[in-house]
């Protein structure tokens, strides 16, 4: 009788030592998931962010190259008015001298 006490009790303590041992699997299979889950919502949120930002910037490059478009016009109409304002002084400059002959 006493052995088989013994044994039952060997038994129980080897039993309760598997049940733990699954429960903590369990627990760290289930920690596990939800840092998996986290990992992919940040994934997804990060993703999303890059997505915006690109988006942002090719219309900000957009932007900046209609700008210097523009500004290139204006420098080109700047260079135009300064020729024809040097021919009209030219002009003026060669129609005084011929007065003086």
């Amino acid at each position: 009788m006493k052995k088989l006490v013994l044994n039952l009790a060997l038994v129980m303590a080897l039993l309760v030592s598997i049940t733990s041992c699954r429960e903590t699997k369990t627990e760290a299979d289930e920690l596990e998931e939800e840092v998996e889950q986290e990992s992919e919502e940040f994934e997804n949120e990060t993703e999303g962010a890059m997505e915006e930002a690109g988006r942002e910037l090719d219309e900000a490059g957009r932007e900046v190259e209609g700008a210097l478009e523009e500004t290139g016009r204006e420098i080109d109409e700047a260079v135009e008015e300064t020729e024809e304002a040097g021919e009209s002084v030219e002009r003026a400059v060669e129609g005084e001298d011929g007065d003086d002959n």
